[in-house]
């Protein structure tokens, strides 16, 4: 998204197998220039037509917030908080260079017996997210280069 740019948004709520690179193309037509991804998981599959969503939105100077299923705060609830750290760092891994990546989902409308997981799971990815704009092993976003 450019610089001075009014963001147009839209939650999307398709799987990743309802959706491929050419829909990003409708969300450009539509004047959108912040997108939510297809709900998606670590299938190799899965994380290769995000990598061609997120390669094609920049193409279209669309950002992305990603709902990669490892960054949901139920994933802490199930799994506990070592095994959510692990796989949301995963998914930084696979999607925090790409320019298109604005960052990642964490859940929607917890109640109030979840509403501490969801708040744990906001500050691991708040703290695992800055690590890459610190310049942690990974560039800052925005500045992968395919």
């Amino acid at each position: 998204m450019q610089s001075g740019q009014f963001p147009i948004r839209f939650w999307n709520y398709a799987s990743i197998e309802q959706m491929d690179a050419s829909c990003v193309q409708d969300w450009a037509d539509a004047g959108m220039t912040v997108a939510m991804s297809p709900s998606f998981g670590a299938e190799p599959e899965h994380v290769r037509k995000m990598g061609e969503i997120l390669d094609a939105a920049h193409e279209r100077d669309i950002r992305v917030i990603l709902c990669d299923q490892r960054s949901y705060w139920g994933a802490l609830t199930a799994n506990g908080e070592e095994a959510y750290r692990r796989e949301f760092q995963q998914a930084v891994e696979a999607f925090g260079e790409y320019p298109a990546t604005l960052g990642f989902h964490v859940g929607d409308e917890p109640g109030s017996e979840e509403f501490g997981d969801a708040c744990r799971a906001f500050r691991i990815q708040t703290r695992q997210w800055q690590r890459v704009c610190d310049g942690g092993q990974q560039q800052p976003v925005g500045q992968h280069t395919s």
